[in-house]
């Protein structure tokens, strides 16, 4: 057992430095082609693996420069030419520091520690400059392919550091407030209003970046410079296309290779010097070194240039490359982007086009009183589930567009700002005389998490009651959408409180799970509700004797009770089209309070996690003038 233990130890002694210089190169790989992905994918498995392969890059490759510096002044002279080799292999763990262009962060949070990255950057080019110098003492065959790729790693890893500090809370409001004269003199007061333009379309891009500047201010809380016009843009996408450039604002190094002149020199040097150094590299004398670590060198130089010419054909396609054409303001730079725009979704870069992931977690209250989701599992289950079942999802209906549209253009902006300030829904019922109950319900300020509990649990039972044979009509479709905007809103009250208002939500929740349970105990008690529509049964059931619900006198049931019985009632008066009509006007309320109240953070936070819909809702407010700052875009 000693003589393996002991064989084990020596091959680790002898490899270690090998092992570690290939799995930083492989972090590398999974980080270049998995970070574009997390801004249009909300799955937990992604990001999990992206955070692993973010925190273990550094790591490793900070593990790797150490023990190559204690390799380096090893003097027992046993493997000379094998410390020269390896040695050379310092300033590549320089250019894994540095991190791919597409990820230089992977939460706000890093960026506000760029002064401990300042000195991770001062620290690990101090030890690979160290490296080198005493490489250069035993041999200088490898000094001019050293100085290369060290010269590459130094920039890589200082444009990160500068990246970071450039994307702090404090320099992105200082940017918004100076911006450059070529951004102002291309912002005009008004915008065109775009109709059915294609994603790749330059102008769909260049108004997307427009919108991107003069909103730019109300993603990190300061006062515009601009007047918002009359054309606020009815369109996610070009939404989706702002908070895009905003994350690569936040999380990649677009912020600092900004002017195009130095984004195509940086990048064709980049190439160049790799290239250079792998020609030099195969021509050098190799005689007397193991194959093994030049079998590790030749990889090392082909994985780095081949990284370089794809970021190099990826910033060629990239929307900012797009936009820094367009600046020039010449026929060739204006037929170059539009070509850019045409073929970008081509081979390598096909399927790219989406902005953000297009969907909204799902969380059924009724459902997982029925599941009995509400019992506690072990952490083994609940990362068994999160993993291998993932979160319930959805698909953002289309229509939500136009009916977000239709809500904000309702009223008077002013009058509207006031009373999402304070409180919400209550002006919604002025409409509708035969909901009084609910009216005056709503006066007694109910908290906001009630509110929520109680509509959502009404929406589930009204969807699964109502009769459903219209799904394919604009009214069906609505329906539809309300229903899952109800867990939706469910969903970030359970799963984001923090971007919800404060309340007691999770204790109300759970008090709330406790109370359905036993009720659902005694409607399965009577025979009912065993097979694959339990839900539906339950709901349509509930829905006839809603007085079932409110019997458990728990504050919640009967609020969310009271809520079915008066939509019932008003159904039965005028039918379920005006009753949807009501619940569509509510969870657009709610939404609305919701967007306005939740911290910028938050919003910012969501951008780098596939996107949230309620983000999206909140920019949507700010072009229709529902800003914190009514006198910001008055015109």
């Amino acid at each position: 057992m000693n003589t393996i233990i002991e064989k084990a130890s020596a091959l680790w002694s002898k490899e270690q430095i090998k092992v570690q210089v290939m799995l930083s190169m492989t972090l590398q790989i999974v980080l270049i082609f998995l970070a574009p992905l997390r801004k249009r994918s909300c799955d937990k498995r992604l990001h999990l693996l992206l955070w692993l392969a973010y925190l273990g890059a550094d790591y490793i490759a900070t593990l790797a420069l150490g023990s190559i510096l204690s390799n380096t002044f090893d003097n027992s002279g046993s493997d000379l030419l094998g410390q020269i080799l390896t040695a050379f292999w310092a300033p590549f763990l320089l250019l894994h520091l540095g991190g791919p262009d597409n990820i230089t962060s992977y939460a706000i949070e890093d960026n506000e520690l760029w002064l401990r990255h300042l000195l991770s950057f001062v620290g690990q080019v101090s030890v690979a400059f160290v490296v080198l110098v005493q490489s250069t003492r035993q041999t200088t065959r490898l000094l001019v392919p050293s100085i290369l790729i060290f010269i590459v790693g130094v920039t890589k890893f200082g444009e990160r550091t500068l990246a970071l500090r450039s994307a702090t809370m404090q320099q992105i409001k200082n940017s918004a407030q100076s911006l450059r004269s070529a951004d102002k003199n291309r912002i005009s007061n008004t915008w065109k209003i775009l109709h059915d333009f294609r994603e790749d379309n330059i102008e769909f891009i260049e108004q997307g970046y427009d919108h991107f500047l003069r909103f730019r201010h109300h993603l990190v809380g300061t006062a515009s410079p601009f007047t918002l016009g009359n054309a606020p843009t009815k369109d996610l996408r070009l939404i989706g296309l702002e908070l895009s450039f905003f994350y690569d604002v936040l999380h990649t190094k677009m912020a600092v290779r900004y002017r195009m002149r130095y984004r195509l020199i940086r990048s064709g040097l980049m190439v160049s010097m790799v290239m250079i150094t792998l020609f030099l590299f195969i021509n050098i004398e190799k005689r007397g070194h193991e194959s093994s670590d030049l079998i590790t060198t030749y990889i090392l130089l082909a994985v780095a240039l081949l990284l370089e010419i794809y970021s190099a054909l990826c910033l060629l396609a990239s929307k900012w490359m797009t936009i820094s054409l367009l600046s020039v303001k010449k026929m060739w730079s204006s037929k170059l982007a539009s070509f850019i725009c045409r073929s970008k979704n081509r081979g390598l870069f096909r399927g790219n086009r989406r902005r953000w992931s297009g969907r909204m977690g799902q969380y059924s209250l009724i459902q997982s009183a029925m599941e009995g989701d509400q019992k506690k599992c072990s952490w083994f289950k609940n990362a068994w589930k999160l993993l291998f079942r993932g979160e319930q999802i959805a698909e953002v209906p289309n229509i939500m567009e136009k009916t977000m549209a239709e809500h904000l253009e309702h009223g008077n902006r002013i009058e509207r700002i006031s009373m999402i300030r304070s409180s919400w829904v209550t002006n919604t019922f002025d409409r509708y005389q035969n909901l009084t109950e609910i009216k005056e319900a709503m006066k007694k300020e109910i908290a906001f998490d009630e509110c929520v509990i109680g509509w959502h649990m009404a929406t589930e039972i009204c969807y699964f009651a109502s009769n459903n044979a219209a799904q394919d009509s604009e009214e069906g479709l609505k329906r539809e959408a309300m229903y899952k905007v109800s867990k939706y809103m469910m969903y970030l009250l359970s799963e984001r409180p923090s971007m919800m208002p404060t309340g007691i939500a999770e204790i109300r929740k759970v008090q709330t799970l406790k109370q359905w349970e036993k009720i659902l105990g005694n409607f399965r008690d009577r025979g009912r509700g065993r097979g694959p529509g339990d839900i539906k049964q339950a709901c349509v059931y509930f829905y006839t004797q809603p007085e079932v619900i409110q019997g458990e006198a728990h504050p919640t049931l009967v609020w969310a009770g009271l809520l079915v019985e008066q939509l019932k009632e008003f159904a039965n008066q005028t039918s379920e089209e005006p009753q949807w009509e009501v619940i569509r006007d509510v969870w657009m309320e709610l939404m609305t309070y919701a967007a306005w109240h939740c911290g910028r953070t938050e919003h910012a936070r969501s951008v780098s996690k596939g996107g949230e819909l309620l983000t999206h809702y909140w920019l949507f407010m700010a072009h229709f003038g529902f800003v914190e700052d009514t006198r910001v875009f008055m015109v």
